[in-house]
């Protein structure tokens, strides 16, 4: 048994190859087991056992043999250790234009798909708007698209595929066009009319109809140009 290479398998179904020799008599007889302690009914020795053994779950796995001759000598364990992975990659989510989320407002976007899998993420498959037509990248190129010129949402279909070879299924993210600014903006005066401080309370109110809504509100006073730009909040 090979007891140095690193071994990774996609499948759990794990198939070994022993070869044993003896200086005298014939190997008659071979077994194995999962965890050195507990041993399978023994079997007509043959270099290759196909679909020996199925792993409980991805991760490291080991099997152990050992051989006996005609005379009815059993051998010392020999084992190999593999590396099960079957698990394909897991779509994380997107960057558009280097930001997360999904909203833009314009139709020339930048795209980095983003996964995780147990090896490397090795590419990843996307189809716009219809699941059927896919361009196949390098995992972590930056994509170039441009879209629909109609504002709502834009659908993406990713499939990834990770250094082992194993194929994710069908993911869904969104990018959404919004081509319309917030309307409607509304100012409710919290403090006096007349007043002694330069501290005053407005609470302020806008309309934005989409999923992404008002992001931020400028301020400024009407004798000054210099506009003071502040997270919008609804209260």
């Amino acid at each position: 048994m090979n007891t140095q290479a690193e071994i990774y398998l996609t499948t759990k179904s794990i198939d070994v190859e022993v070869r044993a020799t003896d200086n005298l008599l014939p190997v008659t007889e071979i077994i194995f087991s999962l965890d050195g302690q507990n041993w399978d009914t023994p079997n007509v020795y043959t270099e290759l056992r196909a679909g020996y053994a199925r792993a409980p779950t991805d991760g490291a796995q080991t099997v152990y043999a050992r051989v006996k001759d005609a005379a009815g000598n059993w051998s010392e364990p020999a084992s190999v250790s593999v590396i099960v992975d079957t698990t394909p990659p897991q779509h994380l989510g997107l960057l558009v234009n280097g930001w997360p989320g999904g909203a833009v407002g314009t139709v020339n976007v930048s795209i980095n798909f983003l996964a995780e899998d147990a090896q490397a993420v090795k590419t990843v498959k996307v189809s716009y708007n219809d699941a059927y037509s896919w361009v196949e990248y390098p995992y972590g190129a930056t994509i170039n698209f441009r879209l629909d010129p109609a504002a709502g949402a834009k659908d993406f279909y990713l499939k990834y595929t990770d250094a082992l070879g194993n194929e994710s299924g069908i993911y869904h993210d969104v990018v959404f066009l919004d081509r319309a600014p917030p309307q409607n903006l509304r100012a409710q005066r919290l403090s006096p009319y007349y007043t002694n401080t330069r501290n005053v309370i407005f609470k302020l109110a806008v309309e934005d109809n989409d999923p992404v809504g008002a992001e931020t509100i400028g301020l400024r006073n009407e004798d000054t140009q210099t506009e003071t730009i502040l997270p919008y909040t609804p209260s």
